[in-house]
């Protein structure tokens, strides 16, 4: 249970959880979910917070990597992204959450990506 100090009214009424680690609020989301036996979790691209990756194998979830794709040689300046249609071959019915890592500050995906995934 999240303590109501840290929870604040978004402009639409919503709860919103604040929290100043990005790894505490990973750890607060998995532990209060009750995932069935099997669920996983796609982390793409597979660079990430060491701890993050131990929050997600201590909840005992399965982590599915998928990595950037390589760029063709064509391209002089290379962009770390994500492709979406592997993504979305890579998720059966019991993936419970896709992370998308944003690496060395470089934004891998648009908000158009994120919400046709």
């Amino acid at each position: 249970m999240v303590h109501q100090k840290n929870m604040k009214k978004q402009n639409d009424g919503t709860d919103l959880v604040v929290r100043l680690s990005v790894c505490s609020l990973l750890d607060l989301l998995l532990s209060t979910k009750s995932y069935p036996p099997g669920s996983e979790i796609i982390i793409t691209p597979p660079i990430s917070i060491q701890d993050m990756i131990k929050i997600v194998r201590y909840i005992d979830l399965p982590i599915v990597q998928i990595d950037i794709p390589k760029s063709d040689s064509e391209n002089k300046d290379p962009i770390i992204g994500v492709d979406l249609d592997v993504i979305r071959s890579a998720i059966p019915e019991f993936t419970v959450a896709v992370m998308v890592v944003i690496p060395f500050g470089l934004v891998c995906t648009s908000d158009e990506e994120m919400k046709a995934l």
